[in-house]
């Protein structure tokens, strides 16, 4: 299992004239492929910790990835304390061989909301960005498909026909 670093801002200290903010983020999980990579079917987690530990999210608000050239979303999957986790599941197609990358823009709310008592979320991820993470290498498809290397045949051959078709 992969856990990348906990990425906190340097002023990380609580709510401020800001409002509710994003204070932390971490990626984990497992991947099955070759060398750790992760193929079709893994789960890769985000978490999020808020500066106020009386944040709700309602709704389907989501966390944009990285994933090679293509954009996959994480989507909210639930709360556990003031822990906000949001998964997406690998796709066939999904491939990056130097690792996801999450922006400063990625936090998207989707229809949903992100609120601590009468504050609105600041959504922004500055501080917190994730470039080329090496841990969280994408394979989708788990690398080339299987190649057959011989052949073997074994057994008796009964009422075969015989060279020359006799």
């Amino acid at each position: 299992m992969f856990a990348a670093a906990l990425l906190r801002p340097e002023n990380a200290s609580g709510a401020t004239a800001q409002g509710l903010r994003v204070f932390s983020l971490s990626l984990s999980g497992t991947g099955r492929g070759g060398s750790g990579a992760f193929i079709a079917g893994d789960i890769i987690e985000v978490r999020l910790r808020f500066n106020n530990v009386f944040t709700t999210i309602s709704g389907t608000p989501r966390i944009a990835l990285r994933v090679g050239a293509a954009t996959r979303y994480a989507l909210y999957h639930r709360q556990s304390g003031g822990n906000f986790f949001f998964r997406h599941q690998v796709q066939s197609t999904d491939e990056d061989t130097d690792g996801i990358s999450i922006g400063a823009s990625a936090l998207e709310l989707n229809g949903g909301s992100i609120r601590a008592l009468s504050f609105n979320a600041n959504l922004s991820l500055s501080g917190h960005t994730v470039t080329n993470d090496r841990n969280f290498v994408v394979d989708g498809d788990g690398g080339p498909a299987p190649a057959v290397t011989g052949l073997t045949f074994s057994g008796t051959a009964q009422g075969a026909a015989r060279a020359g078709g006799r």
